[in-house]
């Protein structure tokens, strides 16, 4: 009896320590305080800007994942793979998002100039406080209120 509670105390540590090794998507707190909804309120490029206070288009940070969603339908709601590393934000393999027939690999920018973006791949730094954000690239400048 005692030789049979050892085994199942030891196999219990055992898958104990396996579980505590793993995780999902990577490190869970990859978005650090950028995780969350973000309204997009306000895009600047250059001489150019478009407001959207009175849009609904958001940016949510899960894991290494960015969902760009344009909560209207109008358009296409793209799935950015993200690397957060101090105030530099990088995002990079963007998707079309979509549930229902899989998500489509983008082989070019168009669906991402709605969201302010120019190219499949960019930087941006990171200008932070509680409830505002700035993303800034060499391109455009981003402006969102925490949602």
């Amino acid at each position: 009896m005692k030789i049979r509670n050892i085994q199942i105390l030891l196999l219990s540590l055992v898958a104990l320590f396996c579980f505590s090794a793993c995780s999902l998507e990577g490190d869970g707190t990859a978005a650090g305080d950028l995780a969350g909804m973000w309204k997009c309120v306000y895009i600047e490029k250059g001489a150019q800007s478009v407001e959207l206070k009175d849009k609904k288009v958001f940016w949510s940070f899960q894991g290494k994942l960015l969902l760009l969603e344009d909560k209207t339908g109008a358009h296409s709601w793209i799935l950015y793979h993200f690397n957060k590393k101090g105030n530099t934000l990088e995002l990079r393999e963007p998707y079309r998002y979509d549930r229902e027939n899989g998500d489509e690999p983008l082989t070019e920018p168009s669906l991402l100039a709605f969201y302010g973006i120019d190219d499949m791949a960019v930087t941006f730094t990171i200008q932070q406080s509680e409830n505002t954000m700035e993303l800034v690239s060499n391109k455009v400048t981003l402006h969102f209120k925490k949602f």
